[in-house]
């Protein structure tokens, strides 16, 4: 055996050493970006939660000023929850 077939061995070592590096990387990288989804989706549930009267959380029957004073919000939940759907499908 001369010195190019242990170059040879070495190189496809080092590719496949590669290969298998990248793979990981790229499953890191997608696991962290679905996390940032999430974790900013739920920052906005919370967002929106917070405004929502406390009444309508516990579902408790609002006053109609309540209620129109808050449809915004609810509106942009409603939306909220629709978008995070799409997303995800």
């Amino acid at each position: 055996m001369n010195w190019t077939y242990y170059v040879s061995a070495f190189a496809n070592v080092a590719t496949a050493v590669g290969i298998f590096f990248a793979w990981w990387q790229i499953k890191n990288s997608k696991n962290l970006a679905i996390t940032q989804f999430e974790d900013s989706m739920a920052k906005e549930y919370r967002e929106i939660a917070q405004r929502l009267p406390t009444k309508a959380l516990l579902g408790e029957q609002l006053e109609q000023e309540e209620y129109r004073d808050s449809l915004d919000d609810f509106f942009h939940y409603i939306d909220l929850t629709n978008t995070t759907t799409l997303s995800l499908s």
